[in-house]
């Protein structure tokens, strides 16, 4: 294994782990090129690409992650290919398609990644895990409802006892169980799990890490659903401060806080419904797709 690249990949996560984006991608852009400049090793080229789609897909650049996941699969396409490797990639780019709503796309895809991965004797449970924590995501946003929940249900156990109750996999499974609350017309119900998932991605990543924002946004759709307005403007000004610094106003999340920042009104009485103010005075919720790394 290249050393240097592999450190250059540890120094790429560290960087996304404390929501230094722009160095991540940055490093990793390096890293890449030196790994085409010389004989380099394929395998880590692929996991390198695969890291920086997922940077790009966070950024909101989502054709440049399309253009570095299709050339990870261009790579896997030569034999000998790491059915894990395969996976992930498969993984992300569903991921990918659902950012961009591709729904059915989205769900082939994820499916046919878990397929990958399990069709193996032996393969990495908690990425399979992740997997269908991605796959239901996705069937929240099609309508498959009942899967999804069972999924959630099923990951979100594994997950607790494989890492304990404060992970960002646990927050992440959380936050796409609090949007199929929401969906199902429950919005007190969903503010519950929504609420879980901000502190805990608040207590492993910080106040101001770009993954909280799709939380911030889904649990400001659930005070609006119960009139505490002035929660929602709380919950997306913070989510616009960590969001307009790193990302074009085009970047879905943050079009929809814009959005639904214009429509509050210009006055809005003090108080709240239990939302907790921590760090900082599109029509629906987000669900969020998990990173899969290779």
């Amino acid at each position: 294994m290249d050393q240097k690249a592999d450190n250059a990949l540890h120094a790429v996560r560290r960087h996304a782990a404390e929501g230094d984006y722009a160095s991540a991608v940055s490093t990793a852009a390096a890293a890449i090129e030196a790994l085409d400049a010389g004989p380099g090793d394929r395998d880590l080229l692929v996991v390198m690409l695969n890291e920086l789609g997922m940077l790009f897909k966070y950024l909101g650049r989502l054709d440049e992650a399309e253009h570095l996941y299709e050339r990870s699969l261009s790579l896997l396409s030569t034999p000998p290919t790491r059915a894990g490797d395969l996976a992930a990639v498969l993984h992300n780019q569903a991921g990918l398609a659902h950012v961009k709503r591709d729904l059915g796309r989205a769900e082939r895809l994820a499916r046919v990644g878990i397929a990958v991965r399990t069709a193996q004797p032996r393969f990495d449970g908690r990425a399979l895990v992740a997997d269908e924590a991605a796959l239901a995501a996705i069937l929240i946003d099609s309508g498959s409802w009942a899967e999804a929940e069972r999924l959630l249900e099923s990951c979100l156990d594994h997950q607790r006892r494989e890492y304990g109750s404060v992970h960002h996999e646990v927050a992440v499974t959380l936050h796409n169980l609090g949007s199929l609350l929401f969906r199902q017309g429950d919005a007190a119900a969903a503010s519950i799990p929504l609420q879980e998932s901000l502190s805990i991605k608040v207590t492993c990543l910080g106040e101001d890490h770009l993954d909280l924002t799709p939380t911030l946004y889904n649990l400001a759709s659930c005070c609006e659903a119960v009139g505490d307005l002035a929660s929602v403007r709380h919950l997306l000004t913070w989510a616009v401060s960590i969001l307009r610094p790193q990302v074009p106003s085009s970047q879905a999340t943050y079009a929809a806080c814009l959005r639904k920042l214009a429509r509050l009104p210009a006055e809005i009485p003090a108080g709240g419904n239990g939302v907790e103010r921590v760090g900082h005075d599109r029509t629906g919720v987000t669900n969020a797709s998990t990173r899969r790394d290779l």
